[in-house]
């Protein structure tokens, strides 16, 4: 498994902060209105699972410890 899969499990892992910032900007003062945009966000990314395959290897394989490194370290390139 190639460090870029690795990379795509823990993007669809992280919670996209970004995201809620900008449902704040557009619903400013909307408290309700900012959490169900974002709501529906999240949910419709859960529907797309990681592949088990791909997070199983990273958290169990040869590799583990450098694995799970470079998964969280790709992040913040």
């Amino acid at each position: 498994m190639g460090p870029g899969r690795r990379g795509d499990v823990a993007r669809r892992r992280r919670p996209p902060l970004a995201e809620l910032g900008q449902a704040l900007a557009a619903h400013s003062g909307d408290v309700e209105a900012t959490l169900a945009e974002y709501e529906q966000a999240m949910f419709t990314r859960v529907e797309t699972p990681a592949d088990d395959a791909v997070v199983l290897e990273t958290l169990f394989g040869d590799d583990t410890p450098h694995a799970l490194v470079e998964m969280f370290t790709e992040q913040e390139r």
